[in-house]
């Protein structure tokens, strides 16, 4: 794999990534794993092999599709179930058609990007993600459902409310629980954020129980029926559900931020995770500051760290041990019988002609596919902003896991995308010289 270290050698020294993690592996074995220059510029700090990564949009795969395979395969939700009869805030709305399968495949009409951090940031943290949400039931079509594809944050964002639905847990919580922990997968997280958390919700010390106490003041964010976020917060005596005549609630409400870090965000706890090795991200020009361990999409940061499109983190060693489960369930090897064998199929197959996308995975697109030349087209991946990607080749059983910080300290380079395919040709074609050597 010479030709393969020389490359991510010349990434570094040309400034694709100031460092990155490759790892490398065919058949249930890796074949390349290394480290390659810096984790972060100022201070220094060299990249490792468990660095943690802000894997951005792979959290839409790695996360949210991820928890919808056991949620289909459970029975509680269908693929081509309609958004109007799983969540009833959209049963009134022109969305309510909109399918699951449309959603996991990019094919819902909705629009690919919305900077609702703005709005959001100037609202208490305990309203914000139902203004979200209010937001999301408000949003205009770009087209019609199934008729074109267009890759969309938004869908993401109302599939990580369709899990919190349906499990009745954060999604944060519900894929640590029943999927990263039975998998032994450490390094695989969100991070609720302390700093968007009302004071009340905040432990008083390491370890102490987490209690809310509802602001004498506080106001509800009501979905239904709003047109804007400013027209969806209603005042406190406003009648809603579970309230009393005179409009106090029988309840105490407890935001999805306590609920989240009162969890801890995975196994052993958000704030147990403050002195991973991560890598750093942007020079923030909005927040001031180096990301280092944050979360750098602003809507997932305004949201507390933890949305259905962003927000996850994790080391390349653990992104392979999810990969390679799949892709072992997807051939019929798998006998940890977490995953279903006829799920994975149908998540991992291209849904329409109309895109590229199966359910929450990416497929090639011909002939400018990040994947390069070489991986079959029964193959699945993911790119993330961060400077982040994965690709399995499901026929082959190849798996190349990039992780870097391309990002950092400027988002404006945009190097590593002539970088990918050159990356996973080389790859590619190292594995094919090693094997005719063997022979």
């Amino acid at each position: 794999m010479k030709a393969v270290r020389d490359l991510m050698r010349r990434g570094v020294d040309e400034g694709v990534f100031p460092g990155g993690v490759l790892l490398v592996a065919r058949k249930g074995s890796i074949v390349f794993f290394e480290a390659f220059g810096h984790a972060g510029l100022a201070p220094e700090r060299p990249m490792t092999t468990d660095t943690v990564f802000d894997l951005a949009s792979l959290t839409k795969p790695l996360a949210t599709s991820v928890a919808f395979m056991l949620l289909v395969q459970e029975g509680k939700l269908s693929l081509d179930q309609t958004l109007g009869s799983a969540i009833p805030d959209f049963s009134g709305t022109n969305k309510k058609y909109i399918t699951i399968r449309q959603l996991l495949s990019h094919t819902s009409g909705l629009p690919d990007y919305r900077p609702f951090y703005k709005k959001l940031v100037e609202l208490p943290p305990s309203e914000r993600k139902d203004s979200l949400r209010a937001l999301l039931l408000a949003e205009r079509f770009i087209h019609e459902p199934g008729q074109a594809c267009l890759y969309s944050d938004l869908g993401f964002m109302i599939l990580e409310w369709l899990v919190e639905v349906t499990a009745q847990k954060p999604l944060d919580r519900f894929v640590e629980e029943s999927i990263y922990r039975p998998l032994g997968l450490k390094h695989l997280f969100f991070i609720p954020s302390p700093q968007t958390l009302p004071l009340e919700a905040r432990p008083a010390r390491p370890g102490a129980p987490v209690y809310y106490k509802p602001p004498s003041q506080q106001s509800r964010v009501w979905a239904r029926g709003a047109t804007s976020a400013k027209q969806a917060v209603a005042p406190e005596n406003q009648a809603r559900p579970g309230a009393t005549s005179s409009g106090q609630s029988t309840k105490p409400i407890i935001p999805v931020w306590a609920r989240v870090w009162a969890w801890g965000g995975g196994q052993g706890g958000g704030k147990s995770r403050v002195d991973q090795p991560y890598a750093a991200t942007e020079d923030c020009p909005w927040r001031g500051k180096i990301l280092d361990g944050v979360v750098h999409d602003e809507n997932a940061y305004a949201l507390g760290g933890v949305a259905g499109h962003a927000g996850l983190f994790g080391t390349a060693q653990d992104v392979y041990g999810l990969l390679k489960e799949l892709l072992a369930v997807y051939t019929g090897k798998s006998n940890i019988g977490l995953f279903r064998r006829d799920v994975v199929q149908t998540f991992f197959q291209r849904q329409s002609d109309v895109g590229s996308w199966a359910l929450g995975f990416d497929t090639p697109t011909r002939p400018d596919s990040s994947s390069g030349q070489y991986f079959s087209d029964q193959s699945v991946g993911h790119l993330g902003f961060t400077g982040t990607s994965f690709w399995v080749d499901l026929l082959k059983g190849v798996i190349v896991i990039l992780l870097t910080n391309r990002i950092h300290a400027k988002r404006e380079n945009e190097q590593i995308k002539a970088f990918r395919p050159l990356l996973h040709d080389t790859v590619m074609d190292s594995m094919l010289r090693q094997r005719s050597s063997t022979l």
